[in-house]
């Protein structure tokens, strides 16, 4: 479940992954691991140098794997159409970042950001059967959408 959480917690690396998309990257990380802890009520204030360099490091190889993963697989699904490889790739990043952005304010504990990781396991996690962040996405929509119902009742 922790990859989960931390692939939610990270923006897409888009087709380039240069300096200033990292820098991005980093900067988003460490703003929702601070937002994490404070609504996880941690009494840890700050990380040491270290660990957080660490922690940077991690997110950044997270990033670049989820990025490799997205463009492998999307390459050996147009194995020979290239505008479908891009548009394949586009799409996926598209809905990891559409994800990113509906739970980045939610505190650690709600709902909301449970029914993202459930999604995230279900369709993009390591064990899922097929890995896509365009269903995770829908799949998110359509659980948020009928817990709102639910809520309202």
């Amino acid at each position: 479940m922790r990859a989960a959480v931390v692939v939610f917690s990270l923006i897409a690396v888009g087709v380039a992954c240069d300096d200033s998309r990292l820098a991005e990257l980093e900067r988003r990380v460490t703003l929702l691991e601070q937002a994490n802890k404070h609504h996880a009520g941690s009494t840890e204030a700050r990380e040491t140098p270290g660990n957080e360099a660490q922690r940077r490091g991690d997110a950044e190889r997270l990033a670049r794997e989820i990025y490799t993963e997205i463009r492998d697989r999307c390459g050996r699904e147009w194995e020979r159409n290239f505008t479908m490889q891009e548009s394949c790739i586009e799409q996926e990043v598209a809905a990891l970042n559409s994800l990113n952005a509906a739970i980045a304010n939610e505190p650690g504990d709600s709902s909301v950001r449970a029914i993202a990781n459930r999604c995230a396991e279900e369709w993009g996690g390591q064990t899922a059967m097929i890995r896509s962040w365009v269903m995770a996405r829908s799949c998110f929509q359509q659980e948020l959408a009928a817990y709102r119902r639910l809520q309202s009742k």
